[in-house]
């Protein structure tokens, strides 16, 4: 292709269109944005508490793994994310501060920092609502990039504490930059040590509305560090403000 006909090709325009549109974009402005998109900051902000449930198919180590149900649960700090409900459960709560991993076999404490870091990245609009109603989170472009063929800008947060960034707290995310809706998110996991972590990326699609006039992605495709493990998880009910019982967010 000559330089004439690659300066007039349509996705070369498009592609410069959109550069042109973000460069006057602050990050706030780029959440702000998506955030609408998913709702608004008002719609967002009646959400007290929400019940997430549906189903996921891992694959771990190349190993497709059965099938099972979860149940999500967040409620402002606190949280109960439950795999395959009943006998064969695995649990992970907030435990009023005292976090804990449970199986039917094992049950061990994790670090006060998985309280602290871990949000409800499966409601994008939730943690979103939060953070810019936040004056310790800061934001930041990073530019534009492609993901799955589609130009979106990523866009990173950081909670900060007094005089530096909380250890772990970097958030990035990738924004459609045409419908402004989230596409992916990375963001770290504490592991049982003080300032170990591992990256979970989460990819968004099949957006719909869920409560009103909030939007939701009803299909979630997770890898946790070098993509060794994965799963894609389908939403299929989300209820909020069922105001769930505190003892639910304890081991029992």
């Amino acid at each position: 292709m000559g330089l004439m006909a690659l300066m007039f090709s349509p996705s070369v325009a498009r592609a410069q269109a959109q550069s042109a549109a973000v460069s006057g974009q602050t990050a706030t402005q780029v959440l702000t944005n998506s955030l609408n998109a998913m709702g608004g900051a008002a719609a967002w902000s009646q959400v007290i508490d929400a019940t997430v449930t549906g189903s996921c198919a891992s694959t771990v180590n190349g190993s497709d793994q059965t099938p099972y149900s979860f149940i999500w649960i967040s409620a402002q700090n606190e949280f109960r994310y439950e795999s395959d409900p009943g006998a064969n459960s695995s649990v992970m709560l907030s435990g009023h501060g005292k976090p804990k991993i449970i199986s039917a076999s094992d049950q061990r404490f994790v670090t006060n920092e998985t309280v602290d870091l871990l949000r409800p990245f499966h409601l994008p609009g939730l943690v979103l609502a939060a953070e810019l109603a936040d004056s310790h989170y800061s934001a930041s472009i990073v530019g534009l990039e492609t993901v799955l063929g589609e130009a979106t800008v990523h866009t990173r947060i950081v909670h900060r504490l007094a005089v530096a960034p909380q250890l772990g707290s970097t958030q990035d995310w990738w924004f459609d930059a045409s419908t402004n809706l989230p596409v992916k998110v990375m963001y770290l996991i504490p592991g049982q040590t003080l300032e170990e972590y591992m990256p979970m990326t989460v990819l968004f699609s099949n957006w719909s509305a869920a409560k009103g006039a909030l939007l939701i992605p009803h299909q979630l495709s997770q890898s946790l560090g070098e993509g060794i493990d994965q799963q894609s998880c389908s939403v299929n009910e989300v209820q909020t403000n069922t105001q769930p019982a505190p003892a639910l967010f304890d081991a029992r």
